[in-house]
């Protein structure tokens, strides 16, 4: 079963956003290292990193979510 094309549109645009974050973080500390800016600074990239892990979390439970959902309609209609 295919998925829409605008679903496809959507799941990319995410994924390119927490990329884009992850990046922006993974460039922010380096640059807090290589500059001795402290532990100040790497308690709000940690801070942020924390926030990212949560929402990759709450995507990872909507999707669980669909796919049993999925599981359960294709029971349902006879679709393995």
């Amino acid at each position: 079963m295919k998925r829409p094309k605008d679903a496809d549109i959507l799941f990319e645009k995410g994924w390119e956003e927490i990329n884009k974050k992850i990046k922006k973080l993974r460039a922010d500390l380096e640059l807090a290292e290589r500059k001795n800016m402290g532990d100040q600074t790497k308690l709000v990239i940690k801070q942020q990193l924390v926030s990212l892990e949560k929402m990759i979390s709450e995507y990872e439970s909507k999707w669980l979510e669909f796919e049993q959902n999925l599981r359960e309609l294709k029971k349902r209609i006879g679709l393995k």
